[in-house]
């Protein structure tokens, strides 16, 4: 191991008898300026150095560390981070397993800051050990959470996981007979509860009862083809789309045909519009 060593305000050849007579091998001897002598020496010599240029007239001071005093050196200023290191190291190889990563998922997952904290509160961070007690205590309190209706934390090697679910809505039923709000032609009938007023083919008008319910409540759903109307002025020719426009803006459905008439009264167009489309009318059903 050999360290470099910085003099200043001396000659080379002074620096250079002075290390001969103490008997301190050395090299790499050299001005690196005017007035500053660089040479190595080896490490268990570096005492007697400072000790033959400890006059007032000298400043000398250690450059750097070379080879294994370099690596040595370097270790000594990051013992911690080393002996941590092996710790955890030991750790994960001979103790309880320690938690190295973190996953949230489930439909709760939009709760993950709140899940890291709960974790952390229960020492189940990274770099944590991992303990069934302390999954089942972050359990109880990732369960705390509003809305959240099943939780599991985990561990998979040193993976943490952690699902956690939103409690299902209950579904409310409409109650109530399925009324058309407009008029239309049946197309297809599904009944799952109640009693279906209309067969395929038959016009209805609106307001018209389609679906009665049985017991307060009806499920099912009624396709049906409806006609949207749509009427346009105009002094000019050629604005049928506009006519077409003011019709589609009532079509609540998928349009399957279209049309439009232009007369002339007197220096005015007028354009009428009619759209054909088919409309579901459900209750109770998607």
């Amino acid at each position: 191991m050999t360290v470099e060593i910085c003099v200043r305000c001396v000659g080379i050849e002074t620096v250079a008898g002075k290390l001969v007579r103490a008997k301190i091998s050395f090299s790499d001897l050299k001005k690196t300026d005017k007035n500053t002598v660089q040479f190595c020496i080896k490490a268990k010599d570096e005492k007697k150095v400072f000790a033959i240029f400890e006059n007032v007239c000298y400043n000398i001071s250690r450059k750097s560390l070379r080879g294994s005093a370099k690596v040595f050196g370097v270790l000594q200023k990051r013992i911690g981070c080393i002996v941590g290191m092996l710790f955890l190291l030991a750790c994960m190889a001979f103790g309880d397993p320690v938690i190295l990563r973190i996953r949230v998922q489930g439909s709760g997952s939009f709760y993950q800051e709140d899940v890291l904290r709960i974790l952390e509160e229960n020492e189940l961070g990274v770099t944590s050990y991992y303990t069934a007690a302390k999954a089942d205590a972050a359990e109880r309190s990732v369960l705390q959470l509003s809305g959240i209706g099943f939780c599991s934390v985990s561990r998979s090697g040193h993976v943490l996981s952690v699902r956690l679910d939103v409690t299902p809505q209950p579904f409310l039923a409409q109650t109530g007979d399925l009324v058309a709000d407009r008029a239309g032609v049946v197309r297809t009938v599904v009944v799952l509860r109640g009693r279906a007023c209309l067969a395929a083919g038959d016009a209805f008008a609106e307001d018209t009862v389609l679906i009665e319910a049985d017991r307060g409540t009806a499920v099912g759903k009624i396709e049906a083809l409806c006609t949207a109307f749509g009427t346009y002025e105009s002094d000019a020719e050629g604005k049928e789309e506009f006519a077409l426009a003011m019709a589609r803006i009532q079509a609540d459905g998928e349009i399957v045909a279209s049309s439009v008439l232009c007369r002339k009264e007197g220096e005015r167009y007028i354009y009428e519009a009619e759209i054909s489309y088919v409309k579901i009318f459900s209750v109770n059903m998607a």
